[in-house]
């Protein structure tokens, strides 16, 4: 919620953890003022000179769907709405928002644009080049050598989270917060689910009323467990998916069939963010941010990303009135999860997944100081399963396995993630004592577009 002191410091009890995604990386565009606002619908004009108001010119559609906007003053002050689309033309940026405004907005008035997310552990490091001066004094020791252009890094754990809207049957995709995070780290791709149809479908080949919105290697899930399709009959009556690995048991007539959101890794152009760190009423601004995903848990415990980053230029701002509201979701726990290389289950007791996306700083003239930019992936998923058989020890370490692996978190929809891709085994497989029961600990490294005609990235998909 929003903050006020009358004390003359800072305390470290953090209020707000956001992001807001850029137009154009190292450009901040997260607070405006407004043109005109009044119903359903605010306006900025990318022409004017207040604020980070011209930052929205030629800025693409959709780009602050499912993030929050924060009335500062006027008649409305104190509103918060989710913005469910936002659109830019002629110089005018329009967002729509999922309520109305409390009152209409005069122009002038100041708004607030971000993402918040259910974080903890945040750290952010803001700060200067440490270079050497060479003046010196007579006497005297040299002057302090904190000189040079500003970066920043930083990290958070963030609670998973599926999709505020399921896509079930008949469901209509909508972007929420979690999905433009995502969308920092590759292209998505989304389709809404069907119903088993008939009782004639069998653990891989299930009858549905349509196939026509799914295509090979989607994510599907039906009765909690997601599986890949492999192939769909979109000619037969009915129609039918193949999916694989086998479910555990046959749909049934009526059984909903549900798609997923999924992002698949890009090796260029990765979307930028300004982060936001409100502690207590003091506002640190990170702009410029380029991040790298990662996700880890212990059967039974609540999933989290790992969340870290590199930015290229900062803003401490005191006396900061802000707000933002957390999602009414629970968080995924891993009580119910499951892990598949090719078609054998892996009793899973952890995992730690990373995706391994390598920054590299760029400094020259033309980008006015410093960038980053993505210019490696190494995408891996480390494995804790009980040991039932040498199978992972002599066949896939020894032999080179390739195989798709699949990893599940949840299975309720509206509250599941799976990380999916081609996979072998890295590392060397080796041994882990938990409670006195032997359990294998394998590292899986995914392949790369540009190391295999035949293979795929990572994908994270969200359902």
């Amino acid at each position: 919620m929003a903050t006020t002191s009358s004390f003359a410091n800072v305390s470290k009890a953090v209020s707000l953890v956001a992001f807001t995604p850029e137009v154009s990386q190292g450009t901040k565009n997260v607070k405006f003022e407004v043109a005109t606002g009044s119903g359903t619908s605010v306006t900025v004009s990318t022409g004017g000179s207040g604020r980070d108001d011209a930052a929205l010119a030629n800025a693409p559609d959709d780009l602050f769907n499912g993030c929050q906007l924060y009335v500062v003053d006027g008649t409305a002050a104190g509103d918060l709405h989710t913005i469910t689309d936002f659109t830019e033309s002629g110089g005018t940026a329009t967002f729509t928002l999922g309520s109305s405004l409390s009152a209409t907005m005069s122009s002038g008035n100041v708004i607030w644009v971000l993402a918040p997310l259910p974080a903890s552990n945040f750290t952010i490091a803001p700060t200067t080049e440490n270079l050497e001066r060479d003046f010196h004094r007579l006497g005297l020791d040299k002057a302090s050598p904190v000189k040079g252009i500003n970066l920043n890094n930083g990290s958070t754990d963030v609670e998973v989270m599926g999709l505020v809207q399921e896509l079930g049957n008949g469901d209509t995709y909508t972007l929420d917060r979690f999905s433009q995070l995502m969308a920092c780290f590759g292209s998505q791709d989304s389709y809404a689910g069907t119903l088993i149809s008939g009782g004639s479908s069998t653990t891989t080949r299930w009858d549905v009323s349509s196939a026509s919105g799914f295509s090979v290697d989607d994510i599907v899930m039906c009765n909690g467990e997601a599986r890949r399709v492999t192939a769909l009959d979109t000619v037969s009556t009915p129609n039918n998916i193949t999916v694989t690995p086998a479910a555990s048991q046959e749909p049934e007539d009526g059984d909903e069939v549900f798609g997923f959101e999924v992002t698949t890794p890009d090796d260029t152009g990765h979307r930028s963010v300004t982060m936001l760190f409100l502690q207590d009423d003091q506002l640190i601004e990170a702009a410029g941010c380029i991040l790298n995903i990662g996700m880890s848990a212990t059967f039974g415990e609540i999933a989290l990303f790992a969340v870290d980053w590199d930015g290229e230029t900062w803003l401490v701002t005191d006396a900061v009135d802000l707000d933002g509201t957390q999602l009414s979701k629970n968080p995924i726990g891993v009580t119910v999860a499951s892990a598949y290389f090719g078609t054998t289950e892996m009793c899973l007791n952890s995992f730690s997944f990373d995706l391994g996306h390598g920054r590299q700083e760029i400094r020259d003239a033309c980008s006015n100081g410093v960038r980053y930019f993505v210019r490696e992936r190494a995408s891996t998923l480390q494995v804790v399963f009980r040991d039932k058989n040498k199978i992972p020890l002599e066949t896939w370490q020894k032999t080179g396995t390739k195989a798709r692996l699949l990893l599940q978190i949840g299975n309720a929809a509206g509250a599941v993630v799976v990380i999916e891709g081609w996979a072998t085994v890295g590392d060397p497989i080796g041994m882990a004592d938990v409670g006195s029961t032997q359990y294998w600990d394998a590292t899986f490294q995914f392949f790369d577009d540009q190391t295999s005609t035949t293979a795929t990235t990572a994908r994270i998909a969200r359902g």
